[in-house]
């Protein structure tokens, strides 16, 4: 048994969308082969049986008109005409992508606007003067380095004149000006 095409037409056969030649084609391979027919046999209780079992519906039948006659009308607009039906489903398939490259270019847009909005602004504001804690603050830093370089000489010289630490730390005290 060929399978693949014997499977094809049955399915084609049970939604109803054989023509007339596959039709014969089918009833052809099926008297010929006894696998197919039996796969048919197995099809078709699996179709029936599937059929056979009730379905809750919880949904409103309004709705169920609804969405059979928006398919019929789909499936009608694809039958007038090839080039109508091809052009709906190009925009259809491209608006998304020009959606997002309008997206895009607005947004390029108003971040180069921003950015030229903030440079002119920039260039624009007088400068700030400084306090007098910044002042300060610069002040403090210089004095600190100072007594970085003393604290760096002394223990330069603690490697040669001052034994231990306890010497160091009590030499360090000692500059600083605080007694224990």
């Amino acid at each position: 048994m060929k399978t693949k095409p014997v499977q094809e037409l049955l399915l084609l056969a049970q939604t109803g969308e054989l023509d007339e030649a596959q039709r014969a084609r089918l009833e052809t391979m099926l008297a010929e082969d006894k696998e197919a027919r039996t796969y048919r046999d197995d099809l078709d209780r699996i179709f029936n049986g599937v059929r056979s079992t009730p379905m809750e519906q919880d949904v409103n039948p309004f709705v169920l008109k609804r969405i059979e006659s928006q398919a019929r009308a789909h499936t009608e607009g694809g039958r007038q005409g090839a080039r109508r039906g091809g052009e709906v489903r190009m925009i259809q398939m491209w608006r998304p992508a020009i959606a997002s490259a309008v997206a895009a270019v607005l947004l390029l847009f108003f971040g180069m606007t921003f950015i030229r909005q903030q440079k002119a602004e920039t260039a624009q504001a007088p400068p700030v003067p400084a306090t007098s804690a910044e002042v300060e603050m610069l002040a403090w830093d210089v004095g600190l380095d100072a007594d970085i370089e003393d604290l760096n000489e002394i223990l330069a010289m603690a490697g040669d004149g001052i034994e231990g630490m306890d010497d160091l730390v009590n030499e360090l005290i000692r500059l600083e000006g605080l007694s224990i």
